[in-house]
């Protein structure tokens, strides 16, 4: 089962969050973001000065939250003409008429940074690595490397099934390998 990441498109804010690149810690930002299909884009007014920017660049792999929907990810500095372009021109767009400021500029300045977001399965857990039970194994990412894996569920303890058992905020997303 797939998420329709359009349910999201409309939100003002997703948080990312990229491993520093010093301390190899969780560093998580508020951001603003646009998606086209399974590709999250971002601006980043700083460039490559950015932290966030800089720990992607060292480590692709990051987690993004909207809501309460966490998905893995793989981001990358946009470097190709049409996208760079699609990407300024869908950041701006979503955010220039909510915005009492010009934004033209900022469209035309700050570094384009994209995520893919292959989704895979609905998740149980606001846990990013866990994904859906499905015949007894529990799909777990590793977001690192995102590759999938499957852990034994049964572990001295009741069996899920099934993710509808969970609250629907409890569910996560994680991605397939890019």
């Amino acid at each position: 089962m797939s998420t329709d990441l359009g349910q999201f498109a409309d939100l003002d804010f997703c948080y990312l969050t990229t491993t520093g690149r010093v301390t190899g810690r969780p560093h998580t930002i508020e951001i603003w973001f646009a998606l086209n299909g399974q590709t999250l884009y971002m601006l980043s007014g700083g460039g490559t000065n950015a932290d966030w920017v800089k720990n992607l660049l060292r480590t692709p792999a990051v987690t993004v939250r909207i809501q309460t929907t966490h998905i893995a990810g793989r981001g990358w500095v946009v470097e190709d003409a049409e996208e760079d372009a699609l990407a300024r021109r869908i950041v701006v767009a979503k955010y220039q008429p909510r915005d009492s400021d010009d934004l033209s500029e900022w469209g035309r300045t700050a570094l384009p940074v994209a995520l893919i977001l292959r989704l895979s399965c609905s998740l149980i857990s606001h846990r990013p690595a866990a994904c859906a039970t499905k015949n007894n194994t529990r799909v777990v990412a590793q977001p690192a490397r995102l590759r999938m894996r499957r852990v034994p569920v049964n572990a001295g303890r009741a069996d899920r099934t099934e993710s509808s058992s969970l609250p629907r905020s409890s569910r996560v997303a994680v991605l397939d390998q890019p």
